[in-house]
C-alpha cells in the first residue's frame, strides 16, 4: 500500500487533506483501515471492494480519501472522523 498527498494539521489538532491510496490487497487495506477509523467500518470493506475489482485482479487500485478538519471521505461517501492530534 502507498499513500501520497498533502496533509495539514490545524491549531486545534484537526487534519486536512487529500490523499490518494494505492493498493494491491484490500482485504489487508480495510483491515487497516477498519482499525483506524473503527466507525466507518461497515462503508471501508465495499468501497475498497468495488476499487479493487475495478482494477482487476493483481492490479494496483486506489482510492481518493479527503480528509477535513478531521472528517473522512471517499468521494460522496462519508467514512468516519480522525481525533485532534495532541
Amino acid at each position: 500500500m502507498k499513500a501520497s498527498g498533502p496533509v495539514s494539521v490545524n491549531a486545534d489538532g484537526l487534519i486536512s487533506g487529500e490523499i490518494k491510496l494505492a493498493f494491491t490487497d484490500a482485504a489487508k487495506l480495510g483491515a487497516a483501515l477498519s482499525k483506524a477509523i473503527p466507525e466507518a467500518a461497515s462503508a471501508i470493506g465495499p468501497a475498497l471492494n468495488a476499487a479493487g475489482m475495478a482494477a482487476g485482479a493483481d492490479k494496483e487500485a486506489s482510492l481518493d480519501l479527503t480528509i477535513r478538519n478531521g472528517k473522512v471521505s471517499a468521494g460522496l461517501f462519508p467514512l468516519g472522523e480522525f481525533p485532534p492530534l495532541q
